[in-house]
């Protein structure tokens, strides 16, 4: 008996490790059949500047990151400081920009820390389709 009880608890416990939170709640992804790109910014950070108006905006990026949803996450702001905590596990430590590229599963699949340039950037977001 305590053997079957034993089995049911471990049972159990499988099944609501593999039940876990999604880091980005459905609420907040326009198109599930999209990935997802998480960039974690705020409006004194310069090198984030950097990425959102200059990088972000060349043709050839807006272009691939159509084929994203693309959520900002300010870190001083309300959204910002509760999702930080839950991509603690996916590398986030406060550092920004901090970008991570979530796949239709929600699954963190790649992650980018600070500015990079256009060619970079776009071979990080390629990541996104070599991974699903």
């Amino acid at each position: 008996m305590k053997k079957v009880v034993a089995f049911i608890i471990a049972a159990l416990l499988v099944i609501a490790s593999q039940a876990q939170e999604r880091l980005i709640p459905l609420k907040y992804i326009q198109d599930k059949d999209k990935p997802t790109l998480v960039m974690f910014t705020a409006s004194w950070c310069g090198s984030c500047r950097y990425m959102k108006d200059s990088v972000m905006r060349e043709p050839d990026v807006k272009q691939v990151l159509d084929g994203f949803n693309v959520l900002l996450l300010d870190v001083d702001q309300n959204d910002g400081k509760l999702f930080s905590e839950r991509f603690t596990a996916a590398g986030f430590k406060g550092a920004i920009p901090y970008f991570a590229i979530l796949v239709k599963s929600g699954k963190v699949v790649e992650t980018l820390l600070g500015s990079v340039k256009k060619k970079e950037f776009l071979a990080f977001l390629s990541k996104a389709e070599e991974k699903e």
